[in-house]
């Protein structure tokens, strides 16, 4: 039965802080960044979006919600393990008056409970479709963009490759691995003679000691033993419907040519391998993907913020986590229709984002789309670059010294502009241009995707550029701090539903810690305006020698007042730079 945590705004007539706290304790305690974390995000997480996860029937009390997804927040924020997070719940004062618990007594041992509200986010998400996670973190992001009056008229976004929990396997590894993991879940006591070898020993192992020419024809026979469990239990209704099942069933046709009414399997060919196939029987929905040098097994993870240069901080509005074979195009375009709904006007990314589909989206939404970065984009030489040449989003009109092309060939992906002998031949500049010489005529190939990049980026004054280029520096900065939960690029967790919580937790500790950041500064300012203050106060203490002595004490009582006022205002009040607004701390 769901009930809402209000104990942490009740007073105790036996306050551990009060009674076992020392002074300077308590104003350590009070001055801390637990107080911040309670004031800014533990007591403005709504409980009742989570309601439906609990029985309606009259039974015993949830655990305090608001104090669970604060757990799953500051793990993210220290990168704790889940011993580690037990440890400072158990005997940290600071962790625990962040969570508002004021002595030791209230819920000792939650690891159970930690885990099972992990598992009923995921079953709830997977049975009604409904994701309570992304509704509380958009209600937090509300609250603290009001509180603070940051604006998302302007956002920007960047996206990132992350590995899965798993490892590198080769195909033979795959099958076995896959074999082993629906085979235990049948529970059989005995193994087949055949099949003895890869249960009872390690897959990597077993490969390992395999000669080259041996890999072929043990990947036949595991196909074959695959494919013999498979048709065996593929009318069992208990066993069809378990996970193990479906995943050795899509393996089976991803790795294996079958020929069902003779029952010939054989391995497919290297060439015939999607980066869509299953990569791992622990994480079936991870894929393939190489992006430049650097290979990937997982997923990517986008992440969008605000990017409003009047804004005191930014913070992250959201994040999602998908296949890492999807283009970054593709995923901007689901996402336009929801950042029209959040009033976003301008949106700041790479050229990677660049697709003619994603641009017409975002004009039909009335959002400036604005792109930096393409790939292939001429710089820092002394040739001649196609941003010199006049050109159209799918021609080119003249060359930099005004010569027209006389012929333009146009090919599904690029065109072939055609200038004329007479023209080019002697020009001066022609060692260093784009023009190349043919057997008639001179000639230049230009991709239509490089055609529409340089008349973006030729349509932007300088000043956009600026904030273009620095928004994009930012964003590289973002995608640091949100993989910081990664070693080497791969989290310590598998399954794309079971990343994606673990990423919308670490924004929300990204956004605490830029709010806790910012109030840093603020007191480095205050501490600055205070002794700027008190060397003004030295130095105009001395009145002269000719004044008596009653009005010297007037006047040095009059100045210690202003002293005292202005130490007041600096050591209390903060007003924020652009906003006119005065928070007290």
């Amino acid at each position: 039965m769901f009930n809402e945590n209000k104990k942490h705004r009740e007073e105790k007539l036996f306050d551990f802080h009060k009674n076992f706290l020392t002074q300077k304790h308590r104003e350590k305690l009070e001055t801390g960044w637990g107080r911040k974390f309670y004031e800014e995000i533990f007591i403005n997480i709504d409980e009742k979006i989570f309601e439906p996860m609990y029985s309606k029937v009259k039974s015993r009390p949830n655990f305090p919600v608001n104090i669970m997804i604060s757990l799953l927040i500051l793990k993210m924020k220290f990168n704790y393990s889940d011993e580690e997070l037990f440890e400072q719940y158990n005997y940290n004062i600071m962790f625990r008056y962040a969570l508002g618990l004021k002595d030791f007594e209230q819920y000792y041992d939650i690891s159970r409970t930690y885990y099972n509200f992990k598992k009923r986010l995921l079953e709830y998400k997977e049975k009604t479709g409904e994701d309570l996670l992304k509704k509380m973190f958009n209600e937090l992001n509300k609250k603290i963009s009001m509180k603070y009056n940051i604006s998302n008229k302007e956002e920007r976004l960047d996206s990132t490759l992350i590995w899965s929990n798993i490892k590198s396997m080769s195909r033979l590894e795959l099958c076995i691995e896959t074999f082993k993991k629906f085979y235990k879940k049948l529970k059989i006591e005995r193994y087949e003679k055949e099949i003895e070898k890869y249960i009872g020993s390690d897959s990597e192992n077993y490969c390992y000691k395999l000669k080259k020419e041996e890999f072929n024809k043990e990947l036949e026979d595991i196909g074959v033993i695959i494919y013999r469990y498979y048709k065996k239990y593929l009318n069992n209704n208990e066993v069809n419907k378990l996970a193990e099942f479906k995943t050795l069933e899509n393996l089976l046709y991803q790795q294996f040519n079958i020929v069902e009414d003779m029952e010939i399997v054989e391995p497919k060919d290297s060439k015939d391998i999607k980066s869509y196939f299953i990569q791992s029987p622990h994480d079936p929905e991870a894929t393939y993907r190489k992006k430049g040098k650097i290979e990937s097994k997982g997923y990517c993870t986008t992440l969008i913020e605000t990017a409003d240069t009047e804004n005191i901080f930014n913070i992250v509005t959201d994040v999602d986590v998908s296949q890492n074979i999807e283009s970054d195009g593709k995923i901007l375009e689901s996402k336009i229709e929801e950042l029209k709904g959040n009033d976003v006007k301008t949106i700041y990314a790479d050229g990677g984002y660049d697709e003619q589909q994603v641009a017409k989206v975002a004009k039909e939404n009335d959002i400036n789309l604005i792109l930096t970065g393409f790939k292939g984009q001429e710089r820092g030489n002394n040739k001649i670059k196609l941003s010199d040449f006049e050109i159209t989003e799918d021609s080119i009109i003249k060359c930099p010294y005004g010569y027209e092309p006389v012929g333009t060939k146009e090919y599904p992906n690029s065109i072939k502009v055609i200038f004329a002998k007479s023209a080019c031949e002697h020009c001066e500049k022609k060692d260093i241009c784009l023009i190349k010489k043919g057997k008639s005529n001179y000639y230049m190939k230009v991709k239509k995707s490089y055609l529409r990049k340089i008349n973006i980026l030729k349509s932007l004054n300088d000043n956009i550029k600026n904030k273009a280029w620095k928004n994009r520096a930012i964003s590289e900065s973002s995608m640091k701090q949100i993989k910081t939960c990664c070693y080497k690029d791969k989290i310590r967790f598998r399954g794309k539903e079971n990343i994606r919580i673990i990423i919308i937790f670490r924004a929300i500790a990204m956004n605490f810690g830029r709010i806790l950041t910012y109030f840093e500064k603020a007191y480095e300012r205050s501490a600055f305006i205070v002794k700027e203050n008190y060397k003004n106060f030295e130095n105009n203490c001395y009145l002269g020698d000719n004044v008596s002595i009653c009005k010297k004490i007037i006047l040095f009582l009059k100045k210690l007042i202003s002293f005292y006022n202005n130490f007041l205002k600096s050591l209390f009040l903060i007003t924020m730079n652009k906003k006119n607004i005065i928070f007290e701390i």
